[in-house]
């Protein structure tokens, strides 16, 4: 198991007023050093160990707040360009992919 998915179900079931004491005492975060997922939640981002990537869903649902507030066009383009990219499947590896030459 990643560290990922054993951070993913611990992280929402958590209130976040708790969850950065509980990661810590954990060691989970603290100690993992590749690119973690989240919401922009700042206490995230005091980890410096590791890389930091935006949750979609969140982006998302922030988009849709500023759209809903504000009637930012630049918000409705960017919403729709994530939802359009997220719903693009990926070019299939061809079978040589991984050989050298």
């Amino acid at each position: 198991m990643s560290a990922r998915q054993a951070i993913s179900p611990i992280n929402s079931s958590i209130p976040s007023a708790v969850w950065k004491p509980l990661s810590e005492a954990s060691g989970v975060i603290p100690r993992y050093g590749g690119v973690i997922i989240h919401d922009c939640w700042a206490s995230y981002l005091s980890y410096d160990q590791c890389g930091h990537g935006l949750c979609g869903s969140h982006l998302l649902r922030e988009l849709t707040f500023v759209i809903d507030s504000n009637d930012y066009a630049w918000a409705a383009n960017m919403k729709r360009l994530l939802q359009e990219t997220c719903s693009r499947k990926p070019a299939p590896l061809s079978p040589n992919a991984n050989r050298s030459a």
